[in-house]
């Protein structure tokens, strides 16, 4: 995949600049859209950690599972991020779609950060909604 460099560092270094006025979606889109190109930039990272650190409890399921699955597919480990992460899934885990609960298992066993609440959460929510699972969900959970 073509990453464009300049552009991509032009857009981190203005989020950086702005993202004390983001809103949550705007926190988590910013960060899974780098991501899904594999970009990787560490100070806007700890950035999007501070602020989202803020608001975690405010936290819908979707902007958790994608934050969840930047962390793991850009190797970002903040072990005091995840264990909030880890937390605020715990509390609306019941609210998780399928996709958010492959995500997320998806995400604890790439980066070997293992929450054995949390994964007892995915476990429970996904024996109960495992018929509902499309093919993907099930590769990446099993």
């Amino acid at each position: 995949m073509f990453i464009d460099r300049p552009l991509c560092d032009a857009v981190a270094q203005i989020s950086i600049n702005k993202m004390e006025s983001f809103a949550s979606q705007n926190l988590t889109n910013t960060a899974w859209s780098l991501a899904v190109l594999g970009f990787r930039n560490k100070q806007l990272m700890e950035k999007v950690v501070a602020e989202v650190s803020k608001i975690v409890t405010e936290l819908i399921p979707q902007e958790v599972a994608n934050l969840a699955w930047c962390c793991g597919k850009i190797g970002f480990v903040d072990v005091v991020f995840l264990e909030a992460i880890a937390r605020q899934s715990i509390s609306i885990i019941h609210e998780f779609v399928t996709q958010d609960l492959s995500n997320t298992v998806w995400t604890c066993a790439t980066l070997l950060e293992i929450s054995p609440a949390l994964l007892a959460a995915i476990s429970h929510q996904s024996v109960q909604k495992l018929p509902l699972f499309l093919n993907q969900e099930l590769s990446n959970s099993a």
